[in-house]
């Protein structure tokens, strides 16, 4: 009973060590270097995500790019009530991100992330609503930026 144990305790150790996993994001790794970043669009919000992909920028890498990023923001309305005044808007902000090599080589992919929010009774509401989903939309955009570009190099 106990050689059972501890036959079973010795094959899943080695299972476990052996599974091949790696984690998406490590520290410290390699990954890409950005020689220039260029944003175009709202300055606080392109500001937010330059800032936000910069932090896997490393100058022992590689791969050396230059980034341009343009942004672009869209409001739509989402609902009205019976009097026809809007309740609730849907934000959409859509990112182009091109990164350019030293030979030239360009890679493109466009981003799109939405969120919604409440039109409250007191206009500041409204505001702190809009700016929480302008947050929220930046988390998501930076970690698809930065989950693309990890993939991307990695597999080059």
């Amino acid at each position: 009973m106990k050689k059972n144990k501890i036959l079973l305790l010795i094959v899943s150790l080695l299972i476990l060590t052996s599974c091949g996993f790696k984690a998406l994001n490590q520290k410290g790794e390699n990954i890409i270097f950005f020689n220039n970043i260029e944003v175009v669009g709202d300055p606080r919000i392109t500001s937010f995500i330059k800032n936000n992909i910069a932090i896997i920028s490393n100058e022992k890498s590689a791969n050396k790019y230059d980034a341009k990023l343009e942004v672009k923001k869209k409001k739509n309305v989402k609902i009205k009530d019976k009097t026809g005044k809007t309740t609730r808007y849907t934000l959409s902000l859509i990112l182009n991100l091109e990164l350019v090599d030293i030979q030239k080589n360009k890679i493109q992919k466009t981003f799109t992330q939405n969120e919604d929010y409440e039109i409250a009774s007191v206009h500041s509401t409204s505001i702190e609503n809009e700016n929480s989903a302008i947050k929220i939309i930046i988390e998501r955009l930076s970690e698809d930026i930065i989950n693309f570009l990890t993939l991307t190099m990695r597999n080059k």
